[in-house]
């Protein structure tokens, strides 16, 4: 179930599609993508398009710090950030080696930092009988904010001041960032001689499904579900693709044509063998749940007091994470230890 959807089903608020909607989304959608248009077990919704991250490179930056190619490991992500940064003469960074999501508000700080964790092995999330506990207060959550304050605090790869995501990216002021593919629209809009290329993260990324529902019954929900139905034809989602750049759902579509004019969308449509995608829980809480760990990330990116200090950092962890299962349980969704 897609997560703002979570409460709009809860309240009885959406009705189940007919049931030939159903067939259809059997018939096309494997279970990843089903799964955020359910709720208790039954299909409520039809997939459309998903945003997911990859990584996003200036190729002519890479060149002239010598890097052939996209970083393979989380190591080489600070090792790489550390070669493409570029400062003054009194040694302030001018151009960003990785431009860290570090500022901006809302949830979405958590979820790169999320995408980060993951590839350091770990999970912001679990689920256990059906329930859910914070899982991030442990080494591989060390990691990932252990990364954030190498780079910001430690080697000064990036700061809170400079430009940063899409915009840094299309200005030339950072030498790669991690993102969803409808930056490959923007830059083809503002910055369409820029030189650069894409790739996948090492094991996996956060997905987020945007789904469609119809919250009426009725001669008119049909008309509803027919435009549903419609916008999910083949032709009308590589349409999707090719002037958006978000990524159909849909399973057995034909990239081919779309992909010799936008090269750039390969690392998003042929991940590699064993590349996971996981997603935001489908629960209400989730986006409180976010939220309020990204202020507490937002003022941990920057504390020097952090850097260098495993017992420090997993302080801050355990405390938020005791926060992260408060919620839990007041929505009586903790899980058991």
């Amino acid at each position: 179930m897609e997560v703002e959807a979570a409460r709009y089903l809860e309240a009885g608020l959406i009705p189940e599609p007919p049931a030939s909607i159903v067939d259809f989304v059997k018939a096309n959608y494997d279970m990843t993508r089903v799964k955020t248009a359910m709720y208790e077990g039954k299909i409520f919704g039809v997939p459309l398009f998903q945003g997911q991250g990859a990584l996003f490179y200036n190729t002519e930056m890479f060149a002239k710090a010598g890097l052939d190619g996209p970083p393979k490991t989380m190591a080489d992500y600070t090792a790489y950030a550390q070669k493409l940064a570029q400062r003054d003469a009194s040694g302030v960074p001018t151009v960003s080696g990785w431009s860290l999501r570090l500022s901006g508000g809302g949830s979405g700080i958590a979820e790169k930092y999320w995408t980060i964790l993951y590839n350091h092995g770990g999970t912001l999330l679990e689920e256990k009988g059906g329930k859910w506990r914070a899982a991030y207060a442990n080494a591989a959550g060390r990691a990932a904010l252990k990364q954030y304050l190498d780079n910001v605090v430690v080697y000064r790869t990036v700061t809170p001041e400079m430009k940063a995501d899409a915009e840094a990216f299309e200005l030339g002021q950072t030498g790669m960032f991690i993102r969803e593919s409808w930056v490959i629209g923007d830059v083809a809009k503002k910055a369409p001689n820029l030189k650069y290329a894409t790739a996948p993260l090492p094991k996996g990324t956060l997905m987020v499904s945007v789904d469609l529902y119809v919250p009426n019954k009725g001669l008119k929900s049909q008309i509803a579900w027919d435009f549903v139905q419609k916008a999910n034809e083949p032709e009308n989602l590589l349409w999707l693709l090719e002037n958006t750049a978000w990524v159909p759902n849909r399973k057995g579509l034909d990239y081919s044509a779309v992909l010799k004019k936008i090269p750039q969308l390969d690392a998003f449509v042929n991940t590699p063998p064993g590349h996971v995608f996981f997603t935001v829980p489908a629960i209400s809480p989730a986006s409180e749940i976010l939220t309020r760990l990204a202020a507490r990330l937002e003022k941990a990116f920057t504390d020097k007091s952090l850097a260098g200090n495993d017992a420090a950092i997993d302080a801050f962890l355990k405390a938020a994470a005791e926060e992260s299962d408060k919620i839990l349980a007041r929505e009586d969704l903790l899980a058991k230890p």
